[in-house]
Parts: structure tokens; C-alpha cells; sequence
């Protein structure tokens, strides 16, 4: 009951007053529209938003078989890309509250045969309903932030508690093992690496792109970004493609490139651009993969603001366009490493970053064979993942009756 309160009213108010956004109706908030499986064993995999949707897709793909396949998100976006990535999906549905009543209610009905999380967001009555249910619960690319296990650690008997309810925790490095350490039983807990490492690109094009002598991807911008990439970059000759992280952020953008008289095209309207424009505006969801196949270049934003702190550098690498990134990049290390060490990606200074496009407009050859290599190479972690996840689990699951509350 003090969780229902604390936690539950809690999300409700800092979802909807601080991130001003809310879920289509009250009714999804709720949990009251619960998909129907139709007798057929569920496949529930919870992804937050775009980037874990993107990571877990051919893992949920692998998965299905003949199951019924649930997928929850936190975001808009994230439904939005579960259609794109997960075709295969049965029901795409944002996560209700985590209220003890919704998620009883949600694991009755669903009888989950397994509960995916990805990467993160841990809520415990979801995960203990699935559970009562004879359901399976596994964490897969698993990670868990210097910040989150210190928190974790402050309250470490209802966190062993919480990731208790975890059957199986697949984390995506040592790092993230050491931190998760303290909180789950050894036997469940293994390093499978982080699956963005294996996400396959897209390959088809919807549109084709005017010839440009040398178009530039700048991605995943946040408020602010925009002013301080674009002031940078003012006096390269280049065609800028402008891609805003949120999709109600795309009106704000094009009216600050109006008041700032900056020349641009909406995406849309491509086919009537003059050529004179600096800027095509991305303002359409799912459209990177044309972008960064066409660009010669990628300048991932969210690094330029420490209160972003990055996104997924290794993306525009899997298709073969290299890419520059900010100092702020500390929620992701390992993929920054990894394209870093690979030659096909480089952190820069805000300072430093129209130094560093100069710089490779001059030579390009060596960061785009690296971000080639990249497109061809492919880890282990997804066989690895499903490995474990069949030997560990699936093999194991039973069909068991709810307890009820």
C-alpha cells in the first residue's frame, strides 16, 4: 500500500507535470485496456524507449515463435519504433502504473510465460506479479549506473528484495556485474555484453536524397543543442541534416531556424528544396537510417549538455557513417569505447568540433573504412543471450496457476 502511494502517485505527478507528457488516456495510465492473447502463451518484453526497442528487437524476434508478443514502453517514440523494428509484435501497449491492483490484474489476464526487461527499469509489482503468475523474469543488456547502485546500495534490503524478483540478470559488462553484485544471487547473474552491439540496420530506403557535396547528420539534438551545433558548424560548407531527439520538439526547432534566418527545408517537402537551403529538418520519427546512409558524416548529439550525458554513438557506424560526439558521454562508456577504439567514431571539445569536421573533410578515408568494418562486424551477444535465456529458463518454465493477491 505505502508503494502503491509513494511510488505510483509519485511517477504519475513527475510524468506528467515535470516531463509535461502524458499517455494517450487515462485508461493505458491505468492499466484498463489489457491486449488479449487469446489463449495463446505471452511473450511480455518491456523496452523503455527508442534505443532499447532498437537493441532488443531481434532478440524479441527470436523469441516469439507461435507466443503471443507483448511490448510495453515508457514513451511515445518507443511504440512508435516497436512498429517499425518489431513488426512482429502482437500488441504495442505504453506500461500501465505500477500499482499492485493494475499488475495483478495485467499478469491474470496475460499469463506470461517470461517477462523481458531491457537494460533497465526495474518495477516491482510488475515483476512480482509475473512471478506469482509462474511466469519468468529475465534482464537482458542488463546496466546499471555508478549513481542508480549507490541509491540501490542506500537501501540495500528492499533492493535484494526487488532484484529478487529477477529469475535471470544478463548484464552488458564486468562493470555493470560488479555494481548488480550486491543485490542478486551469483548463479543468476552473467556477462553477455550489450546488444546494440548485434542490432542489425535497417536496409530499405523511403525516399531518395538529393546529390549534396557534403551532407552532415546532426542527431539526438536536446534544447540548446541546436543553437550551440549550428553556430559551430556555420561557416563549413555543408548541407546539415538536423534531427531533434524528441518528436515534440520538431515545431519549437523549425521556429527557432526561422527566427535565427537560417535556410531550411522541412523533410517532407525535400522533393521542392531550391539547393540553397543549409539545413533539411528531420521532423519525421524513423528516418536515421536514410539519413546516416546518406551522410558523409554524423555528429551524435545529447554529448554536448552533462545533463544528457550521450546516446547510442555506435548507430550511425552501422551504416557506415562515422561520427564526431561531445565530452558528456557517461551513460554510454562502453559503446563510446567501442566505436572509439574501433577508429570510426571521436569525442570531441564544443570548441574543437568545427577544428575536428575540417580535419575530416580533408582525410575521410580512415574513420570510414573504420565505420565500414563496423557495419560488418557482428558480436556474439545475441546468441550468447539466447543461450542462456533458453538453457537458464526456457527450458525450465512451467505453466503454473496465479495465487491471486
Amino acid at each position: 500500500m505505502i508503494y502503491d502511494l509513494v511510488l505510483g502517485c509519485g511517477f504519475l505527478c513527475w510524468h506528467l507535470f515535470r516531463k509535461k507528457k502524458q499517455y494517450p488516456s487515462l485508461r493505458q495510465f491505468l492499466g484498463l485496456d489489457i491486449p488479449d492473447p487469446k489463449g495463446r502463451p505471452v511473450l511480455w518484453v518491456h523496452a523503455v524507449s527508442v534505443g532499447e526497442v532498437k537493441a532488443v528487437s531481434l532478440l524479441a524476434q527470436k523469441l516469439k515463435g507461435e507466443k503471443f508478443l507483448l511490448v510495453t514502453t515508457q514513451s511515445m517514440t518507443g511504440q512508435e519504433e516497436v512498429k517499425r523494428s518489431i513488426p512482429q509484435a502482437d500488441a504495442v501497449c505504453p506500461l500501465p502504473l505500477d500499482f499492485s491492483w493494475v499488475m495483478n490484474q495485467w499478469a491474470k489476464k496475460l499469463k506470461p510465460e517470461m517477462l523481458v526487461l531491457v537494460e533497465g527499469d526495474f518495477w516491482y509489482h510488475m515483476l512480482r506479479a509475473v512471478k506469482r503468475c509462474g511466469g519468468k523474469t529475465v534482464l537482458v543488456s542488463g546496466k546499471l549506473s555508478e549513481t542508480s547502485a549507490r541509491r540501490f546500495g542506500w537501501v540495500k534490503w528492499l533492493s535484494r528484495k526487488l532484484f529478487s524478483q529477477l529469475d535471470l540478470v544478463l548484464v552488458q559488462s564486468d562493470v555493470h556485474k560488479q555494481r548488480f553484485m550486491p543485490f542478486v544471487e551469483p548463479q543468476k547473474l552473467h556477462v553477455t555484453g550489450n546488444l546494440k552491439f548485434d542490432a542489425m540496420p535497417e536496409t530499405r530506403d523511403n525516399m531518395l536524397l538529393p546529390k549534396q557535396t557534403f551532407p552532415i547528420a546532426v542527431t539526438c539534438t536536446h534544447p540548446g543543442e541546436e543553437q550551440e551545433l549550428l553556430d559551430a558548424l556555420a561557416h563549413i560548407d555543408a548541407t546539415i541534416y538536423l534531427a531533434p531527439r524528441h518528436p515534440e520538439r520538431f515545431p519549437l526547432v523549425a521556429e527557432f531556424l526561422t527566427s535565427q534566418k537560417i535556410p531550411f527545408v522541412r523533410w517532407s517537402q525535400l522533393p521542392e528544396a531550391t539547393g540553397n537551403e543549409k539545413v533539411v529538418l528531420v521532423d519525421a520519427m524513423g528516418q536515421l537510417p536514410v539519413v546516416y546512409r546518406h551522410c558523409q558524416l554524423a555528429i551524435l548529439a545529447g554529448s554536448f549538455s552533462s545533463k544528457i550525458g550521450g546516446h547510442n554513438v555506435l548507430e550511425p557506424c552501422l551504416y557506415g557513417c562515422p561520427v564526431l560526439f561531445g565530452p558528456h558521454m557517461q551513460h554510454q562508456t562502453e559503446l563510446m569505447n567501442y566505436v572509439v577504439a574501433a577508429g570510426a567514431g571521436k569525442q570531441v571539445r564544443d570548441s574543437g568540433l568545427a577544428d575536428e569536421v575540417k580535419a575530416f573533410r580533408q582525410e575521410p578515408e580512415t574513420m570510414r573504412a573504420a565505420a565500414a568494418e563496423l557495419k560488418n562486424r557482428r558480436g556474439q551477444v545475441l546468441e550468447t543471450t539466447l543461450d542462456l535465456v533458453h538453457r537458464d529458463l526456457l527450458v525450465h518454465t512451467a505453466r503454473n496457476h496465479c495465487t491471486g493477491n
